[in-house]
């Protein structure tokens, strides 16, 4: 029967090959990788609570992007960089595009399996941060579409995710747009929690802020020479 260091060994040889090429470091169950300075994405392999199988997650977090810890504040310097899927705002789990159920340790198939979806959901879903400007467009999609798809992914819409996201890339008709998608959203789709009027009351200041120092922001252009 196959154990969970051999099937970690059989990642070593068919997935993680695929993960370097696209910059991600670290070693089997979790492997990060970094996009500049604004996001982190997560690799991770996670034991069944039966021992027999594994669960593989996959995420990406902006680091602007503010999460309840407790009060609502950015991961702190040390969290980031040990960032876990769990931390991310955007996660799901491989299994789910690859038949369902566990990647079993004792199955062969299980490995192709897994391999296929790293190549065939996994990649799109990291690689749609990577184009400069990804994220406006995104943030331009959540509002006006109300959906987002990353990559495969098409996750449940946030929009107090998405409302920092284009309050951060300047996109401010977005961002009310999303603030009012929240305000409306959160009664409706319980996947998201309970309707948080605090956090939409929080992210109109963080607009408001955001609009007021657009406004008074000095000019860049060359000053006129004065005769």
């Amino acid at each position: 029967m196959t154990t969970r260091e051999e099937f970690l060994r059989g990642l070593k040889k068919t997935v993680l090959p695929i993960l370097r090429d696209l910059g991600f470091r670290g070693s089997a169950p979790t492997l990060r990788r970094f996009v500049g300075s604004e996001i982190a994405q997560v690799f991770n392999v996670q034991a069944s609570s039966g021992g027999d199988g594994a669960y593989v997650n996959v995420g990406a977090h902006p680091a602007f992007v503010e999460v309840d810890q407790g009060g609502w504040r950015c991961l702190s310097k040390e969290s980031w960089a040990a960032i876990k899927e769990y931390d991310c705002a955007f996660r799901t789990r491989l299994e789910d595009f690859a038949g369902g159920g566990l990647f079993f340790y004792d199955s062969e198939a299980s490995l192709t399996a897994l391999e296929h979806a790293v190549k065939g959901f996994a990649v799109p879903f990291f690689t749609a941060f990577d184009e400069p400007g990804a994220l406006a467009e995104l943030a331009r999609e959540a509002a006006n579409e109300g959906a987002v798809s990353l990559g495969f992914h098409r996750p449940p819409l946030d929009a107090a995710v998405w409302a920092q996201i284009a309050i951060h890339v300047g996109d401010h008709a977005s961002a009310r747009k999303l603030i009012a998608q929240l305000r409306e959203q959160r009664k409706d789709d319980p996947r998201l929690g309970p309707f948080d009027r605090a956090a939409a009351d929080r992210l109109e200041r963080k607009l408001g802020a955001a609009r007021q120092s657009k406004k008074t922001a000095p000019a860049t252009g060359p000053r006129r020479r004065e005769s």
